[in-house]
């Protein structure tokens, strides 16, 4: 009688052995298949596979009930790009803001110089044209010219440009910091759409499509990720400086979900 009870009980902890591993077998792969997918409240087009914040609102991105593998087509399947969702990058006149601004010093006698930005180079006009030089604190405001020396490098984004002083004799002092305004210039620029410029760890990028031919569609998996070199923002377009051409097409709709769409994010190269 009591080996039949062992027995019976051995056999029940087996079974209670059994079950336990498994619910967490099965529980782990319910895990591994419902990984949460993250998504902005104010821009769902935003999403990502891990906690983060909304690049377009700085909100934070809360968890859906989409899983991961919910954001990508099944192995093998070609996702068709809606038209609507394309743009074609195009070189129109930049007049805004008005006024270009940028940091700028007294380097020396009748002298300043100012840091600007590479998209506003053309926007300052031709040597002698004007602009205004006000110190910090307000201690002067002169009127300067643009002096007719070449601009010289001051790092990856600036340059700096020399003015020279419309009035020595009331000129600020040798050092003073300031900033320079000047009258935009209308300049022509590459522009796209501001939601088409993704971000990454390795700077800005955007999907680049195949040029469109005819009724032929685009695929998600024809797309790729193209670094850009990018300038100033103004009513919801994004000045490209470098890594674009003319008349070739980017996703500007829905940018992020594609680009997730696309799997795992490889650093780019180094430019020459």
């Amino acid at each position: 009688m009591m080996v039949a009870v062992r027995v019976l009980l051995l056999i029940l902890g087996l079974s209670a052995v059994l079950v336990a591993v498994r619910a967490v077998y099965e529980g782990g792969s319910r895990r591994t298949r419902g990984e949460p997918a993250y998504v902005c409240p104010m821009h769902p087009e935003v999403r990502q596979r891990a906690p983060g914040e909304c690049p377009l609102c700085r909100m934070a991105l809360v968890e859906t009930s989409e899983s991961r593998s919910d954001l990508r087509p099944p192995a093998g399947e070609r996702v068709a790009i809606d038209v609507a969702d394309l743009s074609v990058v195009e070189r129109r006149p930049v007049t805004e803001p008005h006024e270009v601004t940028a940091p700028a010093w007294i380097d020396g006698p009748g002298g300043v110089t100012a840091a600007i930005h590479d998209d506003d180079l053309c926007a300052l006009g031709e040597p002698g044209a004007r602009a205004s030089f006000v110190a910090s604190g307000g201690r002067a405001h002169v009127e300067v010219r643009r002096a007719d020396v070449r601009p010289t490098r001051r790092d990856a984004s600036r340059s700096m440009v020399r003015y020279s002083l419309e009035a020595p004799a009331s000129s600020p002092q040798l050092g003073d910091v300031g900033v320079l305004i000047a009258p935009r210039k209308a300049c022509e620029w590459l522009v796209v759409p501001s939601s088409a410029i993704l971000e990454s760890a390795d700077g800005p990028y955007v999907l680049a499509a195949p040029r469109i031919v005819g009724a032929n569609p685009v695929y998600a998996n024809d797309l790729t990720r193209r670094p850009v070199h990018v300038g100033g923002r103004f009513s919801n377009a994004t000045v490209v400086l470098d890594g674009l051409h003319e008349a070739e097409t980017v996703v500007a709709k829905n940018a992020y979900s594609i680009d997730a769409e696309l799997g795992p994010h490889q650093p780019f190269e180094e430019r020459p």
